[in-house]
């Protein structure tokens, strides 16, 4: 099956099916990867499965390296623990630094042994700072470990941005909305018709408790706008709290708002009067604001716009606060769409504007 996604403007990625209900990409990078879809999805009829293939196809423009390295990640955790990665992770960062720092300063006049001696020797004074580096890396493979193993939610903004990219292909939010259910339907129906009959009771209650439920920690947002300022620090270190993944009303609803914004008009109210996404606001933002959405998407984007792109959406915002609408601002300052979407919601994240209510 041939992928069309010339929309997305990238090289058709190639697809493989799996009789698992899961769909993911995995790959180098956008020019080598490949979608792994569950083959029920097949079967679906061509308006059903464009808007799934568009928002997989959003993940291979823009986290293909990270998601890979994510199921890489998971799938040796599952098979092997967690303690052979990071031994893994200090045998690896020694072996970089030692290398980067001294190879190039060896003798090439010299034997391969003499080589390996030099390159052992001069090795031992970077052995203390690699530690060091080890000892954060393991920190971070312990918390991802713990993330998985106690089935702490992580933050999945990756999903909100893909869900981003998919509309503003289709344009189309009725058609991507429904291709959650959709998917979501054929992954329950999998589960129902791979369970022992007298089992069925029991996995249907951990079914619905795992797509339509609240975890037993879990905290309720009341939209995606509150999931987007959760605390990144809180998620990390309170068990079992924060993001109950796959949590699809949150992602309905972002959705349904990123069409509002750009087929209608929003109203929104100023929260702060100067406005500036600059370095000193990254900064800041840093060190005093470590919201999920700024932490995880936005603040990086933001950084690297335009300065001038950035000061064009912000002055004309505060002009039409009253019936703001995405498409006419982007025509109208000659931005492009997608900047003016994360002006809008980087302002949204960090409580300088509020969507007014009517």
């Amino acid at each position: 099956m041939r992928i069309h996604s010339c929309h997305i403007y990238l090289s058709p990625p190639r697809l493989y099916t799996s009789n698992r209900p899961e769909i993911y990409t995995f790959g180098l990078n956008e020019e080598n990867a490949s979608i792994v879809l569950y083959e029920k999805c097949l079967e679906l009829n061509e308006d059903e499965l464009h808007p799934i293939l568009a928002h997989e196809l959003a993940h291979v423009k823009h986290d293909v390296k990270y998601l890979s390295l994510r199921y890489l990640w998971e799938e040796n955790n599952r098979r092997y623990g967690f303690l052979p990665s990071i031994v893994l992770s200090i045998v690896m960062a020694y072996a970089c630094v030692s290398i980067y720092m001294i190879g190039s300063s060896t003798p090439k006049s010299m034997g391969p042994e003499e080589q390996v001696t030099v390159l052992i020797n001069r090795s031992l004074p970077y052995l203390f700072a690699t530690l060091n580096l080890s000892v954060t890396m393991a920190t971070k493979i312990f918390l991802e470990w713990s993330t998985f193993t106690f089935r702490r939610p992580a933050p999945e903004i990756d999903e909100f941005k893909a869900d981003l990219v998919a509309y503003l292909t289709l344009n189309d939010a009725s058609s991507l909305i429904n291709s959650l259910s959709i998917f979501r339907r054929l992954q329950i129906k999998y589960y129902l018709e791979t369970l022992p009959s007298t089992s069925k009771t029991s996995m249907l209650r951990k079914i619905y408790n795992r797509f339509m439920e609240k975890g037993v920690y879990a905290r309720e947002y009341s939209s995606w706008l509150d999931y987007f300022k959760e605390s990144m620090g809180k998620l990390m270190i309170t068990l079992g709290k924060g993001f109950d993944y796959p949590r699809d009303k949150l992602r309905k609803d972002f959705i349904k708002f990123i069409d509002k914004l750009l087929n209608g008009n929003l109203n929104f109210s100023l929260k702060k009067e100067n406005i500036k996404f600059n370095k000193l606001w990254a900064l800041k933002t840093l060190l005093t604001n470590d919201s999920v959405a700024l932490y995880s998407w936005l603040q990086e984007e933001i950084y690297y716009m335009n300065p001038s792109h950035k000061e064009k959406v912000i002055d004309y915002l505060k002009k039409h606060l009253k019936g703001f609408n995405a498409k006419v601002c982007s025509s109208k300052i000659d931005i492009p769409l997608y900047e003016v979407i994360i002006v809008i919601l980087t302002a949204l994240v960090d409580e300088a504007i509020d969507i007014a209510k009517v």
